[in-house]
């Protein structure tokens, strides 16, 4: 991470604040008119103390300008209580105007900013993705855009405000007493100093911290995501203490953070303890001179504190803008990556396809070093019927994310029904090529839903259609809910045969040109291969399919046999021709 990963956050910020400058407006005014009425605050305490309780005469300024001049002191000190609650009434009220807008401000920004991460992370290949850890990730997009929201929901207008405060309360300073003021301004500069030396430190503690709780979120994902496993091998104490040493190591990450935070805190408090003593000094002494009256000592030391107030807050503020900036850092991370999913301007649909498919010198690997891939090239007519077998690890899942831009090759060319897949946009490429994966990927939503999610505008009758011939009607229609059933998260109401049916059903509805199926039948029972067997069968009539696995019960319902071998792909039929064993010869997996 670096700072120009968090330039590029706020960036994407700025460019959010600006679509809102009317609201930005308004809560700029209701801080400045908040920040008036803080200034004017004290003044009624001056008047209260000079003109009605000494007998002195108004200010020149006042003097004829109102009733204070004319009413006795009754009747004045009425007029200075309700000037109070005035000021108070409409302080609060400007207050209230720039949190509520500052937070709509905010809450809108980091809606936008999550939106982006999110189409970012969507957009990446399976390989980049592959570099986070889903729970770093959530980590990331959940908890730091809070910090960034914050920022603009709360921080920023209070650094503003304060940053106005300090400056209108100096030149009040000024104008009442030069030297003292002086006195007061010289212990700003040394203020800035320590804040700025101990904020380079919060943002190392912070940096530590943030990188800390992802590794935490992403060790409690995968824990929570293996609990039958933990529990099935009995490794609960195992797992506690790994997740035990994460949670330590974010917590003292955290403490060394807050500590630094508060070490800001405490420098202000005891530089603005000091300085008040010395105003009180040397204002007494002036006040005993007749250099200043009662009522001008009793609001400069008002003003000193009232002036110490933001700075504190300055430098707390300090602590959160360095924690913030951290956090940015890591969302610009994500947002820095290139996007991978974008179509060539001049992209093409792929209209209703044949079905035919083409690798041509096609070389792939996920690191420079450990190509997976070849220079291997293929041809599958329409219609075709295609087992693709090979041992773990040779390729196989691969050459699915290739034909479907999950992945691009390093060298060669992939093509659909003789046009190159990088000329056709992505959505049309992947609505004529259906794939069912090993791993019955659901959503937690209902049968129905998740079918759907094959074709968002798939009616009623067509999603039945496709959920009988997946075999899914025959469990679904006997259900209390049928169709609308919450399947849970991840399909965990459900078997395994009975997910794989669904994501079948999902494929089918979408009525693709190309039908892949990652070892559609390994992890079911029989009923349910046989079932999803059927659905194959059925459906392949006139479409092209591939059909991924390490073992079949026969190789005769396949018009050829393609074995990815060291990288390559090669065609065995002939030597498979007739082959019933169960698992694959072992020249087959060799």
């Amino acid at each position: 991470m670096s700072a120009a990963h968090g330039a590029m956050l706020w960036r994407v910020v700025a460019r959010e604040v600006q679509r809102r400058w009317p609201a930005l407006l308004a809560a700029v005014a209701g801080l400045l008119g908040a920040l008036a009425v803080d200034l004017l605050t004290p003044w009624p305490l001056k008047l209260l103390v000079d003109h009605v309780l000494l007998d002195r005469p108004l200010p020149p300024a006042l003097a004829g300008i109102g009733p204070l001049a004319s009413l006795d002191a009754g009747a004045s000190l009425g007029w200075l209580a309700a000037t109070m609650a005035l000021l108070a009434a409409l302080g609060g009220a400007l207050a209230y105007l720039q949190a509520y807008v500052s937070a709509r401000i905010g809450y809108d920004v980091v809606h936008a900013v999550r939106r982006e991460l999110f189409a970012k992370l969507a957009s990446l290949s399976f390989a980049s993705q592959s570099r986070f850890r889903s729970g770093e990730i959530l980590s990331r997009v959940a908890s730091d855009t809070v910090i960034v929201r914050d920022v603009f929901s709360d921080w920023a207008a209070k650094a503003i405000g304060d940053a106005l405060l300090v400056a209108g309360v100096l030149a009040v300073m000024v104008a009442m007493s030069p030297v003292l003021a002086l006195l007061v301004a010289l212990a700003l500069p040394l203020l800035y100093v320590l804040m700025r030396r101990i904020g380079l430190g919060i943002r190392a503690a912070a940096r530590a911290q943030r990188r800390q709780d992802g590794d935490l979120a992403g060790r409690l994902n995968e824990t929570l995501a293996a609990m039958p496993l933990v529990q099935a091998f009995g490794r609960e104490t195992h797992e506690l203490e790994r997740f035990e040493e994460e949670s330590r190591a974010s917590r003292d990450s955290g403490v060394r953070s807050a500590r630094s935070a508060a070490l800001v805190s405490r420098s202000v408090g005891l530089v603005a303890a000091l300085v008040s003593a010395i105003v009180v000094y040397a204002g007494g002494r002036m006040a005993l001179a007749g250099e200043l009256s009662p009522g001008d000592l009793l609001i400069f030391v008002a003003y000193v504190t009232a002036l110490f107030k933001p700075v504190r807050d300055l430098g707390k503020l300090w602590a959160r803008f360095s924690r913030a900036q951290v956090s940015a850092e890591r969302l610009g991370e994500i947002l820095a990556l290139a996007d991978e999913s974008r179509d060539a301007p001049d992209a093409l649909d792929a209209g209703r396809a044949l079905g035919r498919l083409e690798l041509e010198r096609v070389s792939f690997g996920y690191a420079p070093d450990r190509p997976v891939l070849q220079e291997a090239s293929l041809r599958i007519e329409p219609g075709e019927h295609v087992a693709v077998i090979g041992p773990s690890g040779a390729g196989k899942s691969s050459l699915l994310r290739l034909l479907l831009r999950l992945c691009e090759p390093q060298t060669g060319e992939l093509r659909l029904d003789g046009k190159p897949l990088g000329s056709l946009t992505r959505a049309s490429l992947r609505r004529e090529i259906g794939v069912v994966l090993q791993d019955a990927l659901m959503v937690g939503e209902t049968i129905a839903a998740n079918i759907r999610w094959g074709r968002l505008d798939a009616t009623d009758a067509e999603v039945e259609r496709a959920a009988r011939l997946a075999g899914v009607h025959e469990f679904a229609s006997v259900l209390p809910a049928g169709y609308a059933t919450l399947v849970g998260e991840r399909g965990a109401q459900l078997s395994g045969g009975q997910r794989q049916r669904i994501c079948l059903a999902r494929t089918l509805v979408r009525d693709p040109a190309v039908l892949i199926l990652d070892e559609p039948t390994s992890a079911v029972d029989a009923a349910s291969a046989a079932i999803i067997e059927r659905a194959i069968a059925w459906h392949r009539r006139g479409r092209t399919t591939l059909v991924i696995g390490h073992q079949f019960a026969s190789f005769d319902g396949f018009d050829r046999v393609l074995e990815v071998d060291r990288g390559r792909i090669v065609d065995v039929t002939a030597r498979l021709r007739g082959s019933s064993a169960r698992t694959l010869p072992e020249a087959a997996l060799s």
